[in-house]
């Protein structure tokens, strides 16, 4: 369990909210980026990051090799 009874730290990535007012974060526990471990893990998708996002590219690329191990599929 990635955050469970864990202190979380939110930061904020150059795109503060999408287009419905959600707010989009990157999610760390300790030095764990949760959002890259989850798209890793193919339990997420690559969305809503802008362009000039400096994560857009590593991202993309963890999707790709989570989707070629068909990682997250039951």
């Amino acid at each position: 369990m990635l955050l469970m009874d864990k202190k979380v730290t939110l930061v904020a990535g150059s795109k503060k909210r999408d287009e419905h007012g959600r707010l989009l974060q990157y999610v760390y526990v300790e030095s764990m980026c949760v959002n890259e471990e989850m798209i890793r893990n193919g339990y997420a998708e690559v969305r809503y990051l802008s362009e000039d996002d400096p994560h857009l590219e590593y991202y993309i690329q963890l999707e790709r090799e989570a989707e070629s191990r068909k990682a997250g599929s039951t």
